[in-house]
C-alpha cells in the first residue's frame, strides 16, 4: 500500500509502508509491562554466554528458556513432555456412506474419548470405544499401544479427556505432566 502526501508546491512524494511497525508494537508492550511488573531485562548474548558458559548446554529453545531463569544451580533431568492439542468435543455425530450410522459419544463404561487408562496391557489414551467393553489404547502420537483391552476389568482412569493431551515419554510405562 503507497500513500501520497501532496504539498502545496503540488509535488507528490511516495511514501511507502514502514517495516517497523511490529519493533514499535513490541517497544510499546515493553514499556507498559516495566510500568507495571518488576523485572530485569536481560539481552540475547547474556542468555547465550549463561547458556553456553555456565551451563554448557547446546543450542535450543528449551535450553534458551532455561538459560533466561539466570540460575547455575538448574539440575536438568532426562524426562520429556509431550503436548497434543485435541478439539473440546465429539462433534462427529454419524458415520457411513449415508450417514445413517449413530456414533456413540459421551461416557461409555465411565469412560470418554481420550481419557488415559492404566490397564493390564499398559497405559494408553482411549481411541476406539466398543459396546462390548473392549477398547482399543494409543499413545499421544497415535501409535496403537492394544487394540483390544476389556475396561470392565483392572482398568484405572488417571486423568480425564481435555483439550490438552500430556504424556511422558523415553520410557515405556508413561505418566501424566502433573
Amino acid at each position: 500500500m503507497q500513500c501520497y502526501l501532496y504539498l502545496p508546491e503540488s509535488h507528490v512524494l511516495k511514501v511507502g509502508k514502514t517495516k517497523t511497525k511490529h519493533a514499535t508494537e513490541i517497544g510499546i508492550i515493553k514499556s507498559q509491562l516495566k510500568k507495571h511488573w518488576d523485572f530485569t531485562e536481560i539481552f540475547g548474548y547474556e542468555t547465550k554466554f549463561f547458556r553456553e558458559q555456565v551451563l554448557k548446554l547446546d543450542k535450543n529453545h528449551h535450553f534458551d528458556a532455561v538459560a533466561l531463569c539466570g540460575q547455575s544451580d538448574i539440575t536438568l533431568s532426562d524426562s520429556v513432555f509431550y503436548k497434543k492439542y485435541m478439539s473440546g468435543g465429539d462433534y462427529q455425530q454419524t458415520k457411513g456412506s449415508h450417514s445413517e450410522v449413530k456414533v456413540p459419544t459421551g461416557k461409555l463404561f465411565g469412560l470418554r474419548n481420550f481419557d488415559f487408562v492404566k490397564t493390564i496391557k499398559g497405559f494408553g489414551f482411549i481411541k476406539g470405544k466398543r459396546s462390548s467393553g473392549h477398547f482399543a489404547l494409543m499413545d499421544i502420537f497415535n501409535n496403537i499401544v492394544t487394540t483390544s483391552v476389556n475396561v470392565r476389568n483392572n482398568c484405572q482412569r488417571l486423568t480425564a479427556r481435555t483439550t490438552t493431551l500430556r504424556q511422558e515419554g523415553g520410557d515405556s510405562s508413561p505418566t501424566i505432566e502433573g
